[in-house]
This record gives C-alpha cells, structure tokens and sequence, in this order.
C-alpha cells in the first residue's frame, strides 16, 4: 500500500482551530511513569502521536516530540505497542480472520462441509470441533484428516497486504493457529528468514538468525499435527512440552499482539487463559485487534490486561507500519 512521501517525516503541529480531524495521544512521562491519555478528534484524519517529557523534581517541561502518519482506522496505536514493535520486543498471533481475508474456508464452513458426509448428524453443524470429534469417531482420524487436507489444498491462495505488512515489521516471532503457509509465504516474500515450528523436535532448531513460526495448531504439510478434535486440544499442551514452554517465554517476557481472532471465540479464549494463568496479574499488557468489538468484550479484556484496537486487520497492519517508520522520539524508552 502506498505511503505518503511525508507521512515519515516529524512535523509541527498547526495550533489554529481547524485542526479537529487530528487524533491526538497525548502520553506524559513523570519520572519514569507513563500515563496514557484519550485521543481526541473524531474524524478518520491524520493520527498526532504527541509525547511530553516532565522532570519531577521540578516540574519543567523538559522536551516534546510530536509524530504523524495518515491513518486508516479511528483508534490511534498506542505508543508502548509501536515501540515493543520497533525494538523487536513483541509477539504476534495470526488467528483464522487472516486466512479467511484471503480466501480460506471459515471454520464454521469446514465444519458444514464435513457434518454434510454424516447421516443424522444432530449437533451443531458449523461447530468445526464438534462435528470433527464426531466424524473421527465414525469414520476414523485418518478419514477426517484426508478430508480436510484435500479441501484445503485445493483452494491455493496467497498473503493478503496485512499478511504482507505484518511480516515486513521486526516481530520477535509469530505465532498461528492456522494450518495454511500465509504466513510463511509472506515473511518469505519480505526476503526474512524463517523457522517453522509445529513439534517439540523443532524446538531445538531455532536460532537467532531465523524468525521462529510456531504453527501451535499444526500445519497441512504435517498432517498428524493437526490440532482439530476434542482430544486434539485437550493434549495440546501436555504432549507438546517443549512449545508449550516457548509459548510460556512469549507470554512473559513479550507484548502479544492478536490479529484475526475473534475475542468471543471459545478456542481464543482457552488458549489465552491457558498460556496466561501461570502468570497472574505480573503478566505484561498485550493488545487485540476486532473491527468493531462489543463494549462487554473490551471490559471483559480489559479486565485481563488485553487493550482491544478498533481496527480491520489490514489497516491496522498498514497504520503500524507507517507508525514503526517514523524517528523514535528521544523521549520514549
């Protein structure tokens, strides 16, 4: 997507009155403390990142650096997200909306497709767990699996713009529910070395040099690892200690951004409280991206250290990058 040839330049704020299509953030350090302010403007104009620096002890303002970039979405990213971003500091989870965006079948439609093959099926037919749990116990893990390879091989498809900005910013490492290779596909056209990791035995491959992939719901080309029944995801994480422990580092010592997740979705949420609850309230903040989420899910996140963006995920992967573009201001940590 094309970028204005000034949208990575630091420029002067007008102070006349016809500025209110700006979004304005406004993140005042005192000391060491940080303390996020509302953006304020509502118009889908150009996003002000603002940040003023006080001394404590005598309370002189000691220096202001004020940052633009044209935005697509409403909500401005917050600041401690740019720069966990830009120090390679963060992790980001790719859920199923991503592939979908590209063509993919939702879970839902895999789930009609298979409960379809099944006489007096009388569960919830777009429950992709349910009706596969069921379909394995009437016809065998192996019918089930060679289906599902067989629909999804034959619908190829490839990195959408936000799979291929995403992969063009310096993420720690990436970490995906889907089975496809979207994301692999893209970190290979941005020319980033990569290193899958599906089993406990890639673990030990990863180095510095690569960017890991940690597919912790399996992956096409290796069908027996495919995460999709009952049993699947209760042994998910016993059988698979040594991802289960990367996983563990990730949500530790890292900033967790989500995109393509649905934060209604039962399987997000067992997932996030699965690799969390080790952790308490210590655990560091993270970040979800929806396109118009429910107030309850923004408090019921909020309540778990989850800040949700309003955001399409392609236009908050295009906003980000502009935003990780730009000088760090010599204010910021």
């Amino acid at each position: 997507m094309p970028v204005d040839d000034q949208a990575d330049l630091p420029v002067e704020v007008p102070s006349e009155p016809g500025e209110e299509a700006a979004h304005v953030l406004r993140v005042e350090r005192i000391s060491d403390d940080h303390e996020v302010h509302s953006a304020t403007g509502a118009d889908r104009g150009p996003h002000v990142h603002r940040e003023t620096v006080n001394n404590a002890a005598d309370g002189v303002l000691t220096g202001c650096h004020e940052r633009r970039y044209p935005a697509l979405v409403a909500e401005p990213i917050p600041l401690e997200l740019i720069d966990a971003v830009r120090n390679e500091d963060a992790v980001l989870f790719c859920g199923a909306g991503l592939s979908v965006s590209q063509g993919l079948p939702a879970a839902g439609d895999l789930a009609q497709s298979i409960a379809a093959r099944m006489q007096d099926f009388d569960g919830d037919p777009k429950n992709l767990t349910q009706v596969a749990t069921a379909y394995a116990a009437l016809r065998g893990r192996h019918a089930l699996i060679s289906f599902v390879v067989e629909s999804l091989m034959r619908q190829p498809c490839r990195p959408g713009p936000a799979h291929a900005d995403l992969a063009g910013l310096p993420f720690h490492a990436f970490v995906t529910t889907n089975w496809d290779t979207l994301v692999e596909g893209a970190l290979q056209a941005a020319q980033r070395r990569h290193q899958v990791v599906v089993t406990d035995s890639d673990v030990p491959f990863l180095t510095r040099a690569a960017v890991p992939v940690v597919k912790i719901h399996g992956e096409l080309a290796r069908p027996e690892t495919l995460v999709i029944t009952d049993r699947d995801y209760f042994d998910l994480f016993s059988l698979r200690l040594s991802l289960t422990r990367l996983l563990d580092h990730y949500f530790s010592t890292k900033t967790l951004v989500f995109v393509g997740f649905a934060l209604a979705d039962p399987d997000f949420k067992q997932l996030f409280h699965a690799c969390t609850q080790r952790f308490g309230p210590l655990r560091r903040h993270a970040y979800a991206v929806q396109l118009g989420p429910a107030s309850a899910d923004r408090h019921i996140w909020q309540a778990e250290q989850v800040d949700v963006i309003d955001a399409d995920a392609k236009d908050f992967a295009a906003d980000l990058v502009r935003a990780v573009a730009l000088p760090q201001s010599s204010g910021t940590a």
